[in-house]
C-alpha cells in the first residue's frame, strides 16, 4: 500500500472511530413518559440455608416477574407475573402467587365486573433443584410451616359452575358460607390431596400436623374438624356438630388444637371455645357464657386470632362484650332520624368515633387458658385494653397499657399519654407502675425490669417488678440520650432502646451517637460499647438479624450499622459484649445500605446498596459481608441516560452551619448557568445516597428527570424556631439559595420552589414573603392556620389542633393564647404580596389536609388577579394513589416549570383551563 493511500486510510478509520466514540458518549435525556423503561426491585428474601435468593422485578405499568437464583450459579429462574415468594423451611422448593395478566385485569375492569368475577391469582410451586414448575389456578391462600418440613397447605377457590335451570336452587345454610378446596401438599414427592368444602385451616410450626374444618351434610350445616398427621398420613376427627367453626389455632408441635364454634343461625353469632390435646379423643368445650369462666356479659371473640405460646403451655384467646342484635322494624329508612350528636364531654370527637366505628365494634380483650389446670384468666380489659407479651409469648409477666384516661387531652397534645401496668400472666393480676407517659417503656424478656424514659428530665429509669422500686439508669451528664435536634413544641423523644441481654442482666440504650450497656444488677458502671469505633460524628445502631430472637445473646457477636453525619458514609462492624476490645470492621462505603437480611440457618446475608446514581440492586455475602457480590441488575439501561449527581453542601446562617443537598445534571458544567428548583420538607441531608426511580410522581418532582433536563435541585435542611415556622423556613431557604448564587452557576432569573404537605405550606409562606422565585408548586398546602386549626383530618376523624399546639406546625400555643402567631404564619393573609406564579394540588379526598386550604389560597390569588392554578384529582389522596393521576401530575408539573424556568410555550390548560363541559373529553395533556 502506498504511503499516501495508507495515510488516507488510517485517517478515515480514525475519523470513523472518533465519530463512533463521540456518538456513543451522547446520552439520552429523560422524558416524563420514560418511566415505562424502568423497574423496581421488590420483596427480596433469602432461603434458610442461605443458598437461594428471590426478588421481584416490577415495571410501573404492566406485568412484573419473579427471579429465583442459586447464589453460586449465574442462571436465574424467571416466573412471569409471580410475587410474594416464600422458600420452604427446608430450602427445597419455593411457593408464590401468580397474578393474572395485566391486560386481562384491565379488560375485566372496563367491563365493570364484580370483585368475585375478576380473574384470580394462581399458586406457583417450583422445585429448586430441578426447576420444575407447577401451577394451580384460583388461589385463595397458602401456609408454610416455620421449621424444616416438606409439607405445606394451600386453599383454592371453588370453581363456579353454571346454573342448571332445571334444578331447584339449594338455599341451605351450607350454601351461605363460602368454602374452598384445601390441598395438602408435599411437592418433593408429588403428593397432593384435595379436600373440598373447607372453611378454615392451619399448619403446625413444625409441619407435623395440618388441621382443617370442613362442612358436610346436605340440607344441614355440619361442621367437622380434622387433624392430618403428615408423618403417618392418618386423619383423625376432632369435632363434629351442626353449626359454624372458625379461627383454628394449632400448637407449634401439632399436639393441641383450639377453635371457636357457634350453633346460631343468625348473622350475629355467639361463639364458644373448644380445645383438644393429644390426650383427648374429642375437642371439649372450655369457654362459653354458661360455664361462667368469662367476665360477665362477655363472649368469645371471633374478631381476633387465637394462638399458643411458643412452649405450648398456654392458649391465648380474646373476648368481647355481648351486644344483643337490634330488633327488626318495618319503618322505612327515609322515615328514620339520622343524627350525630357532638358533645363537649366526649373523650373522642364524633368524627373520630365514626372513623373508628368498625374497629370499636370489634374491640376484644386478651385472655389466657392453661390446659394443664383448665383455668382461664383475663389479661386485658375495657379499662386496660392493650397487652404486650414477651419471650415468644412464654413470659411470666406482660406489659399492659391504657390511653383511655387521656383521650380528651390527645386532641391537643402531640401524642397520646398512657398508663402502664405489670400483668402477671399466671393469674391475671395487674399493678399500675407508670402514669401519664408519652413514650412507650420496654419490659425485659423475663419481666424483672421495665425501662422507661421521662420527657420531664430526658432521663432513662428502670422499675424492678419484684421490689417495686424505681431507679435511674442514665444519670445527668453521662451522655445525650434524647433527640437534641428535636424542634417541635411537644415532648422531646428518646433516642431509643436496642434491646435486653439474656437473663435480664443488662439493657442496651441508644445515646445520640452510641450504644450503651447498663448493668441492671449494679455490679458494673455504664459502658459505651461503640465510642471511637469509627471516627467522626457517627451514629451507631444495633442490627437485629434474627427475627426469632427475643434477647441479645452476650456470647454472640452482634452487628452495628454506622452513619457518619458529616459525610453520610455508612458501614457495618461487629462487636462482642464479652470481649469489648473485639472489633471488626466489616463493610463501609459512600453509599446507602438497606434491606439487610440473614439466612435463618446460615451466616449468609443479602442487602441492598445504592447511591443517587446507583440503583439499589441486591448483594449477597456468604459470611458476614465477606466478598460481597451483586446478584441483580434491574435497570441496566440507566447508563444510556443523562442522569444526575448529588453533593452535600454546607453554608452558615446566624453563625450555625446548615447542610443541604445539591443535585446536578450528569454533564454539569460550572461555567454554565442553570435553572434551579428548591425542594424541601424538614431535614433530608441524610438521604444523600438515596436512589430515586424514574416513575410518575405521587406529589413531588422526580429528581433524575429534572436533572436530565438541565435543572439543578436544591434541598436544604430546615431547623425551626417555635412560633416562627414560616420565617424559619424562609430564612434558611433564602440563605442557602444566596450561597449557591455566589457559586456563579445558578441562574437567578430562573429559580423555582416546590413542596408537598408541610413543604407545601412552607412554599406558600416563602412566596408570600419574597419575590426571588419565578415559579412555585405547592401540593396539599395549609394556607390559613386559623381555619386549619379547627379542621378535621378526614381519614382518621382526628382534629388538627395538636398539630399546631404541640406538633409539626410548631406554633406551640393555642389560637387564643397567640392569635398573632397563627395570623403571622398564615400565607393567606399575605396573598397580596405574592408575585410568583403558583400551581397548587389540593385533592378532595385528602385524608390529612383539608382540600379547602388549597382553595382558600387559590380564591385569594384569583381575587387579586395573580396567576394561579389548582389541580384537584377527584377522589384521590394526600399523595396520589391512582396511577393515571400520577402520570398526569408529573406531566403538568414538568410543563409548568418548563414554561416559567426554561421559556417553553405555555400549555393550553394553563392558558385557558379545562371547562367542566370538557372534563374527561381531553385525553391529551396540552
Amino acid at each position: 500500500m502506498h504511503s499516501e493511500t495508507r495515510f488516507k486510510f488510517l485517517l478515515s478509520a480514525a475519523l470513523i472511530l472518533w465519530a463512533l466514540f463521540a456518538s456513543a458518549q451522547v446520552k439520552k435525556v429523560l422524558q416524563p413518559d420514560d418511566y415505562i423503561y424502568f423497574n423496581t426491585l421488590d420483596n427480596p428474601s433469602i432461603s434458610d440455608n442461605g443458598q437461594w435468593v428471590t426478588y421481584e422485578v416490577n415495571p410501573y405499568w404492566g406485568d412484573g416477574e419473579l427471579k429465583i437464583k442459586a447464589v453460586k450459579d449465574t442462571a436465574f429462574i424467571t416466573v412471569p407475573r409471580a410475587y410474594g415468594a416464600k422458600f420452604s423451611p427446608g430450602s427445597t422448593y419455593a411457593v408464590f402467587k401468580i397474578k393474572p395478566q395485566e391486560d386481562s385485569l384491565r379488560v375485566a375492569r372496563y367491563a365493570k365486573k364484580k370483585k368475585e368475577q375478576m380473574p384470580k391469582d394462581s399458586l406457583g410451586i417450583i422445585l429448586l433443584k430441578s426447576g420444575n414448575l407447577f401451577k394451580y389456578p384460583r388461589l385463595k391462600s397458602f401456609q408454610l410451616p416455620d421449621e424444616p418440613s416438606e409439607w405445606f397447605a394451600f386453599a383454592l377457590e371453588t370453581e363456579e359452575k353454571a346454573k342448571d335451570s332445571t334444578k331447584t336452587e339449594n338455599k341451605s345454610k351450607k350454601n351461605k358460607i363460602k368454602t374452598y378446596d384445601l390441598v395438602l401438599a408435599r411437592p418433593d414427592k408429588d403428593n397432593y390431596t384435595t379436600i373440598p368444602s373447607v372453611c378454615d385451616y392451619t399448619i403446625s410450626k413444625d409441619g407435623s400436623c395440618i388441621v382443617y374444618a370442613q362442612y358436610t351434610g346436605d340440607s344441614m350445616l355440619i361442621s367437622e374438624v380434622f387433624m392430618y398427621n403428615t408423618a403417618s398420613g392418618k386423619t383423625n376427627t376432632v369435632f363434629s356438630s351442626e353449626g359454624e367453626v372458625r379461627n383454628i389455632a394449632l400448637s407449634g408441635d401439632g399436639r393441641q388444637v383450639a377453635f371457636i364454634f357457634s350453633k346460631d343461625t343468625a348473622d350475629d353469632k355467639v361463639f364458644t371455645l373448644y380445645y383438644m390435646s393429644a390426650k383427648l379423643q374429642q375437642a371439649v368445650l372450655i369457654a362459653d357464657s354458661v360455664l361462667k369462666v368469662l367476665p360477665a356479659h362477655y363472649v368469645v371473640s371471633p374478631h381476633e386470632k387465637m394462638y399458643f405460646s411458643d412452649d405450648n403451655s398456654r392458649l391465648y384467646f380474646s373476648v368481647c362484650p355481648y351486644v344483643a342484635p337490634l330488633p327488626k322494624d318495618s319503618i322505612p329508612d327515609e322515615d328514620k332520624v339520622s343524627l350525630d350528636i357532638w358533645a363537649w364531654t366526649d373523650s373522642r370527637l364524633m368524627s373520630q368515633q365514626l372513623a373508628e366505628l368498625e374497629k370499636d365494634k370489634k374491640k376484644s380483650y386478651l385472655n389466657v387458658y392453661y390446659p394443664g389446670t383448665g383455668l382461664i384468666y383475663p389479661l386485658a380489659s375495657d379499662s386496660m385494653p392493650d397487652i404486650q407479651l414477651f419471650k415468644k409469648n412464654n413470659g411470666a409477666v406482660a406489659l399492659g397499657s391504657s390511653a383511655l384516661p387521656y383521650e380528651l387531652q390527645a386532641s391537643w397534645e402531640a401524642r397520646p399519654r398512657k398508663d402502664y401496668y405489670v400483668v402477671n400472666v399466671s393469674n391475671g393480676q395487674k399493678k399500675k407502675i407508670l402514669e401519664k407517659m408519652f413514650f412507650s417503656p420496654s419490659m425485659s424478656p423475663d419481666g424483672r425490669y421495665v425501662a422507661y424514659y421521662k420527657d420531664t428530665d430526658s432521663l432513662w429509669y428502670f422499675f424492678n417488678t419484684s421490689e417495686n422500686t424505681h431507679n435511674i439508669l442514665t444519670p445527668k451528664g453521662l451522655s445525650v440520650f434524647y433527640d437534641d435536634d428535636f424542634d417541635n413544641p411537644g415532648p422531646t423523644p428518646p433516642c431509643g432502646i436496642a434491646g435486653w441481654t439474656k437473663d435480664d442482666k443488662a439493657v442496651l440504650i441508644y445515646s445520640k451517637y452510641d450504644v450503651w450497656l447498663f448493668d441492671l444488677q449494679g455490679k458494673e458502671p455504664p459502658v459505651n460499647l461503640t465510642e471511637g469505633r469509627v471516627q467522626g460524628k457517627v451514629v451507631n445502631r444495633y442490627q437485629k438479624l434474627d427475627d426469632d430472637a427475643w434477647c441479645i445473646d452476650p456470647q454472640q457477636e452482634f452487628i452495628v450499622k454506622f452513619v457518619n453525619e458529616d459525610t453520610m458514609e455508612e458501614g457495618f462492624y461487629s462487636i462482642s459484649l464479652n470481649d469489648r476490645k473485639k472489633f471488626k470492621l466489616l463493610l463501609r462505603g459512600d453509599c446507602r445500605f438497606s434491606s439487610l437480611q440473614k439466612a435463618r440457618k446460615a451466616h449468609a446475608l443479602i442487602f441492598r446498596k445504592s447511591t443517587y446514581t446507583e440503583f439499589p440492586d441486591l448483594w449477597y455475602t456468604e459470611r458476614l459481608f465477606e466478598n460481597p457480590t451483586r446478584i441483580s441488575d434491574v435497570n441496566p439501561q440507566q447508563k444510556e441516560y443523562n442522569w444526575g449527581k448529588v453533593e452535600l453542601v454546607k453554608w452558615s446562617f446566624n453563625g450555625k452551619e446548615i447542610k443541604g443537598l445539591l443535585y446536578k445534571p450528569e454533564d454539569f458544567d460550572s461555567k454554565k448557568k442553570y435553572p434551579m428548583i428548591t425542594y424541601f420538607y424538614e431535614k433530608t441531608s441524610q438521604t444523600l445516597h438515596s436512589y430515586y426511580s424514574v416513575s410518575p410522581s405521587r406529589s413531588v418532582i422526580n429528581f433524575p428527570l429534572y436533572n436530565s433536563n438541565g435543572y439543578l435541585i436544591f434541598v436544604p435542611d430546615i431547623t425551626y424556631e417555635i412560633g416562627k415556622p414560616g420565617e424559619s423556613a424562609l430564612n434558611i431557604v433564602l440563605s442557602g439559595v444566596y450561597a449557591l448564587l455566589d457559586s456563579g452557576f445558578v441562574d437567578q432569573a430562573r429559580l423555582g420552589i416546590h413542596g408537598q404537605s408541610w413543604g407545601g405550606y412552607q412554599t406558600l409562606y416563602i412566596i408570600a414573603h419574597t419575590q426571588v422565585f419565578k415559579a412555585a408548586m405547592a401540593g396539599a398546602p395549609v394556607s390559613n392556620m386559623t381555619s386549619a386549626y379547627g379542621a378535621i383530618r378526614k381519614e382518621s376523624g382526628i382534629n388538627r389542633i395538636y398539630q399546631y399546639e404541640a406538633g409539626q406546625s410548631r406554633i406551640g400555643k393555642s389560637l387564643w393564647e397567640r392569635r398573632d402567631l397563627y395570623i403571622e404564619n398564615s400565607p393567606l393573609f399575605y396573598a397580596d404580596k405574592v408575585t410568583t406564579p403558583l400551581l397548587i394540588m389540593a385533592n378532595d379526598n385528602d385524608g390529612a389536609v383539608p382540600w379547602s386550604q388549597g382553595i382558600e389560597m387559590f380564591l385569594a390569588l384569583r381575587r387579586l388577579q395573580k396567576p394561579v392554578w389548582l389541580l384537584n384529582y377527584n377522589n384521590d389522596a394526600h399523595n396520589l394513589e391512582k396511577k393515571q393521576n400520577r402520570i398526569d401530575l408529573s406531566m403538568r408539573m414538568f410543563q409548568f416549570f418548563n414554561h416559567y424556568l426554561k421559556e417553553a410555550s405555555m400549555p393550553q390548560w394553563m392558558k385557558e383551563g379545562i371547562p367542566a363541559t370538557e372534563k374527561g373529553r381531553q385525553t391529551e395533556i396540552r
